[in-house]
This record gives structure tokens, sequence and C-alpha cells, in this order.
């Protein structure tokens, strides 16, 4: 996810992980003290999900240089 190849496959991992661990093993615990940091984690993952990369992303580079070459 650095390099921001992916970054729309992670984040959707990350939010089915993430949204397992609140179901599964953080919701006993309540809000505070408990699933708090998993669900803004969760919130972040879909962000991510819906945004996809920003234009610095490796993986925007690789979509330009494949638009040129089938242009030319």
């Amino acid at each position: 996810m650095i390099l921001g190849l992916g970054v729309r496959i992670f984040g959707a991992a990350f939010a089915v992980i993430l949204l397992g661990v609140i179901l599964t093993v953080k919701s006993s615990k309540g809000f505070v003290g408990g699933y708090e940091l998993e669900l803004a984690l969760l919130a972040m993952s879909v962000h991510l999900l819906i945004s996809g990369n920003g234009s610095l992303a490796i993986d925007g580079w690789f979509r330009g240089r494949k638009a040129e070459t089938t242009n030319a």
C-alpha cells in the first residue's frame, strides 16, 4: 500500500478483517476501551476502498504508461 499498488483491494481486505474483529472480539468490551480504534481504522479502510489511490501512486504511473503505448 505504501507504493500505491492495489489500494482498493487492500482497503477492502482490511475492512473485512476489521469488521470481523469488531464483531467477534471487541464488541463485548464496549465502545470506549474496546473497539473505537478498530472502528476508526475501518472508516479509513472504507475511505481507501471508495477513493482509491492518489496521483503519486505507482499504480497510476503504470496505467498512464499503458495508455501512452496503446495510443501510439
